[in-house]
């Protein structure tokens, strides 16, 4: 309430201005909480350190979640530090607690992964042995629960 997307825009390019590109690890498909997702194949500090920027930055365009997203978020079995994180920043998963993905499809049982993993790592080819680089950031809108879309690319200076 209160913000606007000019504002959100602005703040996004002025963030921008002061972000530098870097590149991420190569990707590999991999497993995670019961889904496949594109992960980095080592650590990369750099995508961690620009997470907990961007979190800190935008967090006055934060919508509060509202008590039944916070029941259920805290009713999934979260660590001391995860509800930590979701009192203070309404997401568990930021900071130290988070880690990079892309994901690549819905949870799956163990037979079905095992058996879209290797297609997905072979569709996905040769492009998994370079590194990607991360030249700025994207802006997406969603409403009312529906899909998110695009609406800018900011470039890092």
């Amino acid at each position: 309430d209160g913000c606007h997307a000019e504002s959100l825009l602005q703040a996004v390019q002025a963030f921008c201005r002061e972000r530098m590109p870097f590149e991420l690890p190569p990707l590999t498909v991999t497993a995670l909480d019961g889904f496949l997702a594109l992960v980095p194949n080592r650590d990369c500090p750099d995508i961690s350190d620009l997470a907990a920027a961007c979190v800190e930055h935008f967090d006055g365009f934060r919508r509060p979640p509202d008590p039944a997203e916070l029941a259920r978020r805290r009713a999934a079995g979260l660590s001391p530090r995860q509800t930590e994180l979701l009192a203070i920043w309404g997401y568990p998963y930021v900071m130290d607690q988070f880690r990079f993905h892309m994901t690549l499809t819905g949870r799956m049982t163990p037979d079905l992964r095992a058996k879209v993993e290797p297609v997905l790592a072979d569709m996905f080819g040769d492009a998994l042995d370079q590194p990607v680089r991360v030249e700025g950031l994207a802006l997406y809108r969603q409403d009312d629960g529906g899909p998110f879309r695009l609406t800018r690319q900011v470039s890092f200076s």
